[in-house]
């Protein structure tokens, strides 16, 4: 198997110096149907049961999942798990107390919200959280792609329009160098990461609108639907807001298509914690999507108080 991967140049304003990041490119599609034929392919039943067993998964295993289950959903360790995400910060709960002050009509009342007061746990309260299903994929699935996956270096075609293949970089090893998402997301092969917004030099030279077309001068086909995903490290540290359309959206993934216009934005858990980029490298925040293709990143914090 090989990947391939487009290299794009852009600049890191938080480290304040240009940053070199790769995007994969030219990711095919495996329908479900030939999904399921090629799972039953050499196996004693047929993809009939294949699809047969999908479908049971995909109706039961959210139930479980929500009763605080850990699903543990193949021999060697495929597991699916609940977390919870939400935050809130000293700013945000004054912002929230001088709305709240100022809404109060009875000025007695009023005079007593102070808006300075110290954050409490009480105030993050469950109508803040969200609920998400994380996928932890076996060490020995990680191992395996690790050492059978390939990079071939793809360069922009001279003629603005498709791809070319470059030399040099074909048949060079995976090895382990963290392209598989093991993070709870559902695309562990790392191809959602497909933008550069944070860049005032991007692969397409689009400016610091996202517009994740892995370089292409193609425009967004705005009738196609990609799915958007953004959630948080395995070091935590914070939460991810999605909005479509200036729209908040409940959950860590919308579809949205190229008409649709996406914000991302990390929000620390604390003042101990501080956004650093996207599992892509880009540090812009809020950030902003113009979708074009499937996505998936992930925030990482610093935690300022190991400092």
């Amino acid at each position: 198997m090989a990947l391939s991967v487009q290299f794009f140049k852009g600049f890191n304003r938080m480290t304040d110096q240009y940053i070199v990041t790769p995007r994969l490119v030219n990711q095919q599609t495996l329908e479900y149907n030939k999904l399921c034929d090629y799972l039953a392919d050499g196996s004693t039943v047929t993809a009939t049961d294949v699809s047969a067993v999908m479908k049971q998964i995909e109706k039961k295993l959210p139930f479980l999942v929500g009763l605080n289950v850990k699903a543990i959903c193949s021999p060697e360790g495929l597991t699916f798990r609940p977390a919870i995400s939400g935050s809130i910060t000293q700013a945000q709960l004054k912002a929230k107390l001088e709305a709240r002050k100022a809404a109060e009509t009875d000025p007695e009342k009023a005079d007593k919200i102070n808006v300075d007061r110290e954050i409490q746990t009480s105030d993050l309260t469950v109508s803040d959280l969200t609920a998400s299903i994380v996928i932890d994929l076996p060490k020995k699935w990680v191992d395996r792609f690790h050492s059978e996956a390939v990079f071939i270096r793809v360069a922009k075609s001279a003629a603005g329009g498709g791809t070319t293949t470059e030399g040099g970089d074909g048949g060079s090893n995976a090895g382990g160098d963290g392209t598989t998402d093991n993070s709870g997301s559902t695309d562990n092969s790392g191809s959602g990461s497909t933008d550069n917004s944070g860049s005032t030099e991007s692969g397409n030279d689009s400016g610091t609108t996202d517009s994740g077309n892995n370089g292409s001068t193609e425009n967004p086909a705005a009738g196609e639907t990609y799915s958007i995903q953004a959630g948080v490290g395995a070091d935590g540290g914070g939460s991810v807001s999605i909005k479509k359309n200036g729209v908040a959206v409940a959950g860590n993934s919308v579809e949205a298509t190229g008409s649709d216009t996406v914000v991302i934005e990390a929000v620390p858990e604390n003042e101990n914690f501080q956004f650093m980029s996207w599992s892509d490298g880009n540090s812009q925040n809020p950030r902003t999507i113009q979708p074009s293709a499937d996505m998936n990143l992930e925030a990482s914090f610093m935690d300022l108080s190991k400092i």
